[in-house]
């Protein structure tokens, strides 16, 4: 892991100023931050730099506990995108650490577990959000955590780990909602254990909960959830505030034209962004291995891993059009790919116990990994210092150092500006730690609102 890691470069990137790929989003997740920076700001209360509908700043989204941590770390720092970053970053190994964990104890082989960790580093998306400032990566760490409890759970029968598996669930989908596709899809498994039809459906499952029980485990579990969500959306409504989606957008809403060009996005991330395309084929022999060798596995299994790809798509088709752009939407689910490799890799094992262990099996898996890497250093090239960088770079650049100049000029931090031509709300106003208004919306070609 420390290879990959330092051959990626992301130890290089950690000192890089918020900007480049998705700053727009960096921006949003950085000026949340720096409100809670602010003596008496209270933790349901989130506000940023852009001043929106009312002029108060207003916004939510995420359950803002990182925000917050972060927040009040630069009351005593001063702020440091720096520590951010860390912190990000140290949550993004503990997520690694625990899905080699649980790989290695479901397969008792340290070596594949190591394999199918790498891969998942591989990814041109993980390994950028992997020191990032948005809240998808820490969703996905948490859902990774959740699942080493779970495997734990199962294999010791331990109610501590099973608090632990739904404690990470639960701050997952606080974090994004669409993490909550695990917790989701292990209550629906259990469900299905409590019924008389139990033994047809999932075999010999490893827990078998009482109705009523199970009921207060899944409203325990998901009210917090909902009732962040709901404040949240009641929040931005009572401030006019618009920055954050914190509804849907179908996928039946949209044209014809529309749904096209969000496959072509799509099709764009898949060749970029998911995975190297050498690695699809892998992933389509995983599906292949896990179908053909079924009897193999715990029939709950295959149950949790058709619920979990039926809940992924459904979360797709639910924030249709963000997936034309938008890759970090997809990011909390990615946990199906090494989830995949894993079930395939144990079937395969109890089938043929040596074949995996071969050497060109392990020639080819190498060739893989190096390719894919090499890939992933090449996306992340040009994700920071590519062309579409330079527009963040040469233009906001310079308003990291105007604060002081304006504060020469008589220009407080209290006085509100209005910053010409930025079209997205926080990027120059957060660079700038002015509060005001951009021109999203097109604020420049209405005077009237000008004045």
């Amino acid at each position: 892991m420390s290879l990959l890691v330092v051959f990626l470069g992301l130890h290089r990137t950690m000192r890089l100023p918020m900007g480049g790929h998705h700053a727009w989003r960096q921006a949003d997740c950085l000026s949340l931050t720096a409100g809670y920076q602010e003596a008496g700001s209270t933790f349901h209360e989130g506000h940023m730099h852009y001043l929106g509908n009312d002029g108060s700043g207003a916004s939510m989204s995420d359950f803002p506990l990182l925000y917050w941590g972060v927040g009040h770390l630069w009351r005593t720092t001063g702020r440091s995108e720096l520590s951010y970053r860390l912190l990000v970053f140290v949550i993004f190994l503990i997520g690694q650490l625990s899905l080699f964990l649980a790989v290695r104890r479901v397969l008792q082989d340290g070596v594949l577990a190591a394999w199918i960790a790498a891969f998942l580093i591989t990814s041109p998306m993980v390994a950028y959000y992997a020191n990032n400032f948005l809240m998808n990566m820490p969703a996905l760490s948490l859902v990774l955590v959740g699942w080493y409890a779970l495997v734990r759970a199962v294999q010791g029968q331990s109610r501590g780990w099973w608090v632990a598996m739904l404690g990470s669930f639960v701050l997952a989908g606080l974090m994004k909602p669409t993490a909550a596709l695990s917790l989701l899809g292990g209550l629906g498994v259990a469900f299905l254990a409590g019924t008389r039809w139990r033994n047809t459906l999932l075999g010999d499952p490893p827990v078998r909960p009482r109705p009523v029980g199970l009921l207060l485990v899944a409203i325990g579990c998901l009210l917090p959830i909902m009732a962040w969500y709901v404040y949240a959306d009641h929040y931005n409504a009572s401030h006019a505030s618009g920055v954050f989606l914190t509804g849907i957008s179908p996928a039946w809403e949209l044209d014809r034209q529309a749904i096209g060009r969000v496959f072509e996005g799509i099709r764009v991330h898949l060749r970029n962004d998911y995975f190297r395309p050498a690695l699809y084929p892998l992933f389509a022999l995983a599906l292949v291995a896990v179908a053909g060798l079924h009897r193999e596995l715990p029939r709950w299994s295959l149950v949790l891993l058709g619920t979990l790809i039926a809940g992924a798509l459904t979360i797709m088709l639910l924030f249709f059009p963000a997936w034309e752009d938008h890759d970090y939407y997809s990011l909390d689910q990615v946990f199906l790919a090494p989830l995949l490799l894993t079930m395939a890799a144990l079937a395969v094992r109890r089938r043929w116990p040596g074949m995996l262990g071969r050497a060109w099996v392990q020639l080819v898996l190498l060739a893989l990994l190096v390719h894919s890497a090499d890939h992933t250093r090449r996306r992340l090239i040009d994700r920071h210092e590519g062309w579409r960088s330079r527009p963040y770079d040469v233009q906001f650049a310079a308003l990291m150092e105007i604060g002081p100049w304006l504060d020469e000029h008589g220009v407080s931090d209290r006085a509100r500006v209005i910053l010409l031509p930025d079209r997205s709300f926080n990027i120059g106003l957060y660079r700038m730690d002015r509060k005001g208004w951009s021109d999203f919306g097109g604020l420049s070609q209405d005077p009237a609102k000008l004045a």
